[in-house]
């Protein structure tokens, strides 16, 4: 009896464990199922429609140096013909920067949407400064402020690593906008899809918002450093070199006219319109173009392949006269001599064909008359001629 009741315990305790571990396992499936669940509604991706870039930086930006570029605020990338000074990490980059004797500056920011899910189209805005610091009048010239909106290949396409390996541009801007602060020029530049399949429309609008600052006339008013030229004798040498001698101050006349060149580099109103094939190492060429009004005559012009319209007349008028004209003109000839030798040949062969059968008649003329003399002389025939010359 003993054995028996030791025996229900050992089988009650062993029931109730198989239930506890039934619950806990139902628990833990429970827990799976609903994180399998979560992890296939995130796989989803993004919903579709236009969104911020999720495989390249939805925003970034980079400073660069001549060609010494370092980006902050964004993933680190690779980019064909560009970024080449950072192979040995940041620290390197910095160093070629300072140590560089480039000029060149630029800083600028990006941002990124695309056509969500996959991103195979992307839209991108970048806003830049830039300038060169090779002196005060080049600062004063290349200085420029601008936007520009493209349209690009996206960074879901394998062609996009493609452009980037070949460091050719991937990306075709619609609309770019650049200001010069210190001409007060105004540019703007927009594309749109021409006409026929794999042309584009390009209108360009330039013209001058303001008069130079007075930055640029205080440059125009600087003193200015004056040399002489001196003869030098050290030991076995003697010539001339060139030594400084004063400073002397520009006139009210030289300052206005040094203020007005720089007004005169933002250009005057002009307008163009392009017809234009986009080329895939970058820039257009333009099929047909009209722009104006310029200063001389004509104000507007007209150019076809890039070439003034009354050029391109010219060179076909030349190709005309010197190339197509006269091949037509010996085959005009060649045609002619060759419808004369068929009229020659023709009239003779008539000629001959008449005299052939003119003399063909005349022989058988002949023959058939001394024919009949012949048959006329038989013996037989006479007497036949006699028996019926007897009836008349």
């Amino acid at each position: 009896m003993r054995n028996s009741a030791e025996l229900r315990k050992d089988l009650e305790k062993r029931h109730h464990q198989l239930l506890k571990e039934a619950v806990e396992h139902q628990q833990t499936q429970e827990v799976a199922v609903t994180e399998v669940n979560a992890s296939e509604d995130t796989s989803l991706g993004p919903p579709v429609g236009i969104g911020p870039c999720l495989l390249a930086d939805a925003f970034s930006c980079e400073v660069c140096l001549g060609s010494a570029c370092v980006p902050f605020a964004s993933r680190p990338r690779k980019t064909g013909g560009k970024n080449k000074a950072s192979g040995g990490g940041p620290f390197v980059v910095i160093k070629n920067a300072l140590t560089a004797k480039a000029t060149e500056f630029k800083i600028s920011c990006t941002a990124c949407t695309a056509i969500q899910p996959g991103e195979k189209i992307s839209f991108e805005l970048e806003m830049f400064v830039s300038t060169n610091f090779a002196d005060q009048y080049t600062l004063f010239t290349s200085t420029k402020i601008g936007v520009d909106a493209k349209t690009c290949i996206g960074p879901g396409s394998p062609l996009r690593v493609l452009f980037d390996t070949l460091g050719l541009t991937a990306c075709i801007s619609n609309f770019k906008a650049t200001y010069l602060p210190f001409l007060g020029d105004l540019s703007i530049e927009g594309r749109i899809p021409g006409p026929v399949f794999g042309t584009l429309l390009v209108a360009k609008f330039d013209t001058d918002v303001h008069d130079p600052p007075t930055a640029v006339w205080n440059y125009c008013g600087q003193r200015k450093a004056n040399y002489k030229t001196a003869w030098v004798r050290r030991r076995r040498w003697f010539g001339t070199e060139s030594r400084f001698s004063h400073y002397s101050y520009p006139t009210h006349a030289e300052k206005t006219t040094c203020f007005n060149n720089f007004k005169a580099l933002a250009g005057p109103l002009t307008f163009s319109a392009a017809v234009a094939v986009p080329l895939i190492w970058g820039g257009e060429f333009e099929i047909v173009k009209v722009s104006g009004p310029h200063s001389g005559n004509p104000k507007w012009k007209v150019e076809l392949f890039q070439m003034p319209f009354d050029k391109v007349a010219e060179a076909i008028k030349k190709f005309w006269d010197n190339t197509v004209g006269p091949a037509v003109q010996d085959a005009l000839n060649a045609a002619g001599e060759g419808v004369k030798a068929a009229g020659k040949w023709t009239v003779g062969a008539a000629n001959a064909a008449g005299k052939w059968t003119v003399g063909a008649a005349k022989d058988v003329g002949k023959w058939g008359a001394g024919a009949a003399k012949t048959v006329a002389k038989h013996p037989v025939v006479k007497s036949v001629v006699k028996v019926f010359s007897g009836f008349r």
